[in-house]
């Protein structure tokens, strides 16, 4: 070892060189790792995030019997329709509801005693969802059964927004806040999620009873939006099922329960058509992915590509310049050769070396990735949707030591040096050593 640190400083330029291509092929490369891994694996409180499904973009279109169509945008579901494809999806693990609030789900904090009022991100849901979702209680509870049954006005608020509020968390459980002039009794403080967890984030939950439009009717006197309106709504379902063959099972209820819809509206003279894409696990959402399934074979197929093209090309140029450095080295090599040091030896020697190179490269390319996560994590995890622009400023985009230093993450990068190491010392350094031993003597002349 110490024979390998003295080869590093005796030629400085070339380690520093290789150092620096080594640390931006990595950082490049762990971009994207890291930008996939935020988005599809397990982090507080989406665990189990290939199990939990969303149940939503539902479209109906219906031709009325005087001939003219009416159509209504992708959304949610109507109460009654919201319980019978609820029912139909018994067999999940957990059944959650959540309302989508007309404003986006901000209400605005009365805090009181003189200060100024702000905006938080606001979640009405039903008690399974907080079984749903893997929230750490730091003090009281959520709110239970009764308490939505009985329509009572309670709420559930994050560590930072108690904080703020009452000085403490551990002082809010009892209190009430104001959210938009209406009270309601704290029951429970939980620890609060990072803004990128974005299908459990909140800063403070209702029981989805006590808004007021989760029970408004549309007027009977537009009957052909009344007519859409028993099915349409702004109710979303989740469920958490055991596989995509168990998802299928749900979609394929869901599926029929809107065929027997459709026919009954038929029946009464109506043409009705349903049409809801395949219900969608939280890494396929997230990515995009077409059919609503997720696979960790799939995402490789579709950005490994990249980020092998990022390890290659650098590995190409790194190559190069170790094939100059191996000529630098003939003499050292041929003068090995006659003490009777083998090939074999004096490869993994070299291999040694650039290992040490690497290992420092991918140290330093891996704390420049990080650097730029945080630094750039504002537009980097949202780049096709900016949802960053509508938050409220009561928000800030937190990137948890979880997301940045998991174990695969680390993983990840050391095999990427690997990778590196071998494709751009392994090939040159081979070549060199095949030469003779009296050519490679006569390089000292």
């Amino acid at each position: 070892m110490k024979a390998i640190f003295r080869q590093i400083r005796q030629n400085r330029l070339f380690s520093a060189i290789y150092i620096l291509g080594s640390a931006l092929s990595i950082a490049s490369a762990m971009l994207i790792v890291v930008y996939l891994y935020v988005k599809t694996a397990d982090i507080y409180p989406e665990h189990d995030r290939s199990d939990i499904y969303e149940v939503y973009n539902f479209q109906p279109m219906m031709k009325r019997n005087g001939g003219y169509t009416i159509g209504m945008a992708e959304g949610g579901f109507s109460a009654s329709f919201a319980d019978e494809i609820r029912k139909a999806m018994a067999s999940a693990d957990v059944v959650a509801t959540e309302f989508m609030d007309y404003d986006d789900g901000q209400v605005m904090i009365h805090p009181g005693e003189g200060r100024l009022p702000f905006n938080v991100t606001a979640r009405y849901v039903d008690v399974p969802f907080f079984s749903l979702f893997d929230y750490e209680v730091l003090h009281g509870t959520p709110f239970t059964q009764e308490d939505f049954d009985s329509k009572v006005k309670v709420a559930v608020i994050t560590d930072r927004l108690a904080a703020r509020l009452f000085g403490s968390p551990e002082l809010a459980v009892g209190k009430e806040i104001r959210a938009s002039y209406v009270s309601y009794t704290v029951r429970g403080v939980i620890r609060e999620p990072s803004f990128l967890m974005q299908d459990s984030y909140g800063q403070v939950f209702f029981p989805y009873i006590t808004n007021f439009f989760s029970t408004y009717s549309m007027p009977e006197h537009d009957a052909d939006l009344v007519a859409l309106r028993l099915y349409v709504g702004q109710y979303k379902l989740w469920a958490r099922v055991s596989g995509d063959a168990a998802a299928d099972s749900i979609y394929t209820k869901i599926h029929e329960l809107m065929r027997s819809a459709e026919l009954l509206h038929t029946a009464s003279g109506d043409s009705l058509w349903m049409n809801m894409p395949p219900i969608a696990s939280i890494p396929a959402k997230a990515l995009k992915v077409s059919g609503g399934r997720f696979s960790p074979a799939d995402m490789m197929m579709k950005y490994g590509v990249v980020i092998l093209i990022l390890l290659i090309v650098p590995a190409v140029n790194l190559g190069g310049l170790i094939a100059g450095h191996m000529e630098t080295r003939l003499p050292e090599m041929g003068v090995r050769k006659s003490f009777g040091a083998r090939r074999r030896r004096l490869l993994l020697s070299v291999l040694a070396e650039n290992m040490v190179l690497t290992t420092a490269g991918g140290l330093v390319g891996l704390a420049v990735a990080l650097t730029l996560v945080w630094r750039w994590r504002d537009w980097m995890f949202f780049l096709d949707d900016n949802i960053m622009a509508d938050a409220p400023s009561s928000v800030s985009l937190t990137v948890t030591p979880e997301m940045m230093f998991a174990p695969a993450i680390l993983a990840i990068a050391f095999v990427l040096c690997l990778i590196v190491n071998v494709i751009a010392a392994m090939v040159p350094a081979w070549w060199s050593l095949r030469r003779p031993i009296v050519e490679s003597l006569a390089e000292n002349k």
